[in-house]
């Protein structure tokens, strides 16, 4: 969160999936992307990827996760319409690949 917040962004923090759903209701005219760990409890990343696009098929999102099976770049950031940051990664790929969802 920290190095999120040094690189300029506001972040808003959600302790599970439900959580976050209920902060994108609230705030969603305030998101310009969401990053989304796939395995939370309450609502798995895909589940809250799924609620957003029926609202805003075009929010940049980026899935992290160190549970997906190898895929091609072009595989990963065809599920959904996001992308995929496979864990672990450093904060500077983080930065980077949240960059490149937001350039897209």
């Amino acid at each position: 969160t920290a190095a999120l917040q040094e690189a300029g962004y506001t972040v808003l923090i959600a302790a599970d999936g439900q959580q976050a759903l209920r902060l994108y209701a609230a705030e969603q005219a305030r998101i310009d992307a969401a990053v989304l760990d796939i395995i939370m409890p309450q609502a798995s990343g895909e589940q809250v990827l799924l609620e957003i696009r029926a609202s805003r098929p075009d929010l940049p999102v980026l899935l992290i996760s160190g549970y997906v099976p190898e895929s091609t770049p072009q595989e990963q950031d065809s599920a959904a319409g996001a992308a995929l940051l496979r864990k672990p990664f450093t904060m500077a790929e983080l930065l980077r690949r949240l960059r490149e969802v937001l350039e897209a």
